[in-house]
């Protein structure tokens, strides 16, 4: 039998182990349980893009991983973790984030994040946010004609050349 003493010292410790083991099963495990998060954009002229995702979880979990989404692309653009179960941020190169907008032609962005008991269930994603500064160009008049006139040379060069 234990002494009181040893009983005294060893009940703290117990009570910890079980504290801790109670936490890892309270996370959220399941897509349901997750909560959509909010994304947040600072894009100031010449610097790079801090972009905040905002997670709201009752019970912050100790491994969260997040990920950042350009326009409607389902592949990740960018994807980070935090230990406080809160907030993800992405500090990202604004004339690479200025390209993959352009690329898929959005100016938007959005993040979703799943928590280290089960990776493979995401939160629904985010609203999406516009990113100032770096929306996509439309293009100009000039660059209509010129694509127009690309098209007909290529629907002229198939012609047969007696045609011509």
């Amino acid at each position: 039998m234990l002494s009181f003493e040893m009983q005294s010292q060893f009940y703290p410790t117990l009570l910890l182990a079980f504290s801790i083991q109670l936490d890892y099963f309270t996370w959220p495990t399941d897509a349901k349980e997750l909560q959509k998060p909010e994304i947040s954009v600072h894009a100031p002229e010449d610097k790079n893009v801090a972009l905040a995702c905002q997670i709201n979880l009752k019970t912050p979990a100790v491994n969260t991983s997040c990920y950042l989404y350009v326009g409607d692309s389902s592949q990740p653009y960018r994807s980070t973790w935090t230990t406080n179960g809160r907030v993800c941020s992405f500090n990202v190169e604004r004339a690479d984030l200025q390209q993959h907008l352009q690329a898929l032609r959005t100016g938007e962005v959005s993040c979703d994040y799943a928590v280290n008991t089960n990776p493979h269930s995401h939160s629904p994603r985010s609203d999406r946010k516009q990113v100032p500064g770096l929306s996509p160009e439309p293009k100009t008049v000039t660059e209509n004609r010129y694509q127009d006139s690309l098209q007909n040379q290529k629907q002229i060069r198939k012609q047969p050349h007696h045609l011509l």
